[in-house]
């Protein structure tokens, strides 16, 4: 809510942006609020992060200068002066800064797919060590969890979420907890097939990572591929999945699309014949896929409208056994109870 109010692309109506801008250039200071969107996996933890290297500013701003509140700048008001809320913010924030923000720099950069169990190895092991003791990450110098991986931030926020009591440092690693164990879940039920017996866990098939040296870790389902796909579906209605999925994949690797145009003519032209053969099954895998889900929508329509008309009979059934029984009295019961005997799961009890 607090980067609704305050950051960019927020809400225009009750949000009070302009105001936060006017302050921080009197402050001479620099703005760091993001905006939030729900389907961005990291943006809760980076907003976290800047919520609290603004904590202080944010008190000033909306208590001093801004008499005439709305009731959401209230509550952005209240979240900031709240300690409570806080630790909750330093958690997620820290989270940003020691996991979530690495991840992602992770997730684009050149690690092949079948060594990105590694990855998900440490970082699972990680997350359960920290669901036991989360004091390592409230020290300075906390162990990288992917080495090797460059994750450009604001030390000045770190620092920020570094400064605390000892009694909210309590509380902070009481959240940290809490959050990595849902973490732990998370991480084995969507990337089971990198853990321990894992699908893609250690392979050594050298023909298979030679088939997929073009199929970086950026080819997993992340914010970027849902993005370009609303796009993709925005632009391109009536276009089928098989060309959403291309479209994605070229976006994806556009390295590897590039250096299609530096090969010799002999060369493009083998690959688009290699292409054309295999284009046709593919083309026909993904039509299959549509029409199961198409199916399958049919399927879960088909069984409401089962369900309302047994719920129908079974409705007329109720009203003509109370009718039958009741006679001329139904009519001197008020509406509210009549309902009641009518809806009721169990005429019985009534």
């Amino acid at each position: 809510m607090a980067c609704d109010c305050l950051g960019p692309r927020g809400d225009d109506k009750s949000g009070v942006r302009d105001s936060w801008l006017a302050y921080c250039f009197m402050e001479e200071k620099t703005s760091t609020m993001t905006s939030f969107r729900e389907n961005r996996f990291n943006n809760t933890f980076q907003g976290a992060a800047n919520l609290h290297f603004h904590r202080q500013d944010i008190q000033d701003c909306l208590g001093n200068y801004l008499p005439n509140r709305n009731k959401k700048v209230e509550v952005v008001l209240a979240d900031c002066q709240s300690e409570l809320t806080d630790c909750h913010i330093i958690a997620l924030g820290l989270l940003y800064f020691r996991l979530t923000g690495p991840y992602w720099s992770l997730l684009g950069s050149r690690v092949h797919y079948l060594d990105f169990h590694m990855s998900v190895e440490r970082m699972h092991a990680a997350l359960r060590d920290w669901q036991q003791d989360a004091s390592p990450l409230l020290r300075p110098d906390c162990q990288a969890v992917f080495p090797g991986i460059e994750f450009r931030h604001n030390a000045d926020i770190l620092t920020s979420l570094l400064d605390m009591d000892d009694t909210k440092k309590e509380g902070v690693k009481c959240v940290l907890k809490k959050v990595c164990a849902g973490m732990v879940v998370v991480t084995e039920r969507q990337l089971a097939d990198f853990l321990h017996n894992g699908r893609y866990h250690n392979v050594q098939d050298q023909d298979l990572r030679h088939k997929l040296s073009h199929s970086h870790i950026t080819n997993l389902v992340a914010e970027e591929c849902f993005a370009d796909l609303d796009f993709s579906l925005f632009k391109r209605r009536s276009c089928s999945l098989f060309h959403h999925s291309t479209v994605n994949m070229m976006k994806r690797n556009k390295p590897n699309s590039s250096s299609y145009l530096r090969k010799s003519d002999q060369e493009q032209r083998e690959l688009l014949k290699m292409s054309a053969t295999k284009s046709a099954a593919l083309r026909e895998k993904h039509v299959l896929a549509e029409k199961n889900a198409i199916r399958r929508r049919e399927r879960i329509l088909q069984d409401n409208l089962q369900k309302k008309q047994a719920a129908d009979v079974k409705r007329r059934q109720r009203v003509a056994c109370f009718r039958s029984c009741l006679g001329d009295s139904l009519a001197n019961i008020c509406p509210r109870d009549r309902t009641k005997l009518l809806f009721a799961d169990n005429p019985a009890e009534n």
